[in-house]
This record gives C-alpha cells, structure tokens and sequence, in this order.
C-alpha cells in the first residue's frame, strides 16, 4: 500500500484545480464565448486529468508538498474574482494583493503596513484608470465601485 500523502503534491493540487477550473468554465459557459474559449477550457481540464494521472503513479518519485502560503495565495485567486461580483473588481483585488504583500513580507511596524497598503491602492488606481479610461473595459461592480 502506497502511504504517500498526495493531496499536498503539488502536480495533483494543479491537477484538480485545472480539471475543476477549466470543465466548471467549461460547463458554464459552453460556447457562449465562441469555440477557442470552449476549446481552451477543455483542454486545461485535459491537461488536470493528466497531472492528477502523473501524481497518482507509484513510481513518480518523492512528493513535493505545497507551502502554507502558496495555498493561501491560490485561495486568494479563487475568492477574489467571487468576491469582485459583490464588493466590485477594484476593492477585491486591492484587498487580495494588500494580503499577498502582506503574507510574503509581514510589515515590521505601522508605518511599513501603511506603506504596502498605499503602494496597493496606488496600483489599484493604476488598474482602474487602464481599463476604464484608456482600454474602455468593464469590469464587475459591486457594492462600492
């Protein structure tokens, strides 16, 4: 019996998000966007079945676990396009890169964590003047903006 703990394997962490990221776009949206999307989708799904195929063998060798952070880091990529639906695309992703920057470099004191957060809204409102002024992109608003 093989007691190796895949579950943290990286290869089959990538393998079923990929397999539910691209067959739920898949399934959702179908060829509402046209073929190449549809085709994209399906293919990343494919793609997860393979990695999730490659992490089960045997004889693959050690297991590379994921760190705690990247976990929390793909976490975040997952909650921010859900929380962008309420809140609004802007808030969101100032918030989930606020957290990255502050879960890879913990500020040593007020001021450093006032910094970062300055440093976010600043590249938030970068973001925000490229797609609305200069590409004309909407974006998902919510509650605020």
């Amino acid at each position: 019996m093989d007691k190796r703990k895949i579950f943290l394997d990286t290869g089959f962490v990538a393998g079923v998000l990929s397999v539910l990221f691209g067959g739920g776009m898949a399934l959702v949206y179908k060829a509402e966007y046209g073929v190449y999307s549809l085709a994209v989708f399906v293919i990343l799904a494919a793609m997860g079945v393979l990695l999730i195929a490659r992490s089960l063998r045997k004889d693959s060798g050690t297991v590379k676990k994921i760190p705690l952070k990247e976990l929390a880091v793909i976490a975040l990529l997952f909650i921010t396009p859900l929380a962008g639906e309420f809140v609004g695309f802007y808030l969101s992703g100032f918030v989930s890169v606020c957290a990255i920057s502050f879960l890879f470099a913990p500020p040593a004191s007020a001021k450093s964590a006032l910094k970062t957060a300055l440093y976010c809204l600043a590249a938030a409102v970068v973001v925000f003047l490229v797609f609305t002024e200069l590409l004309r992109i909407a974006t998902p608003s919510g509650i605020l903006f």
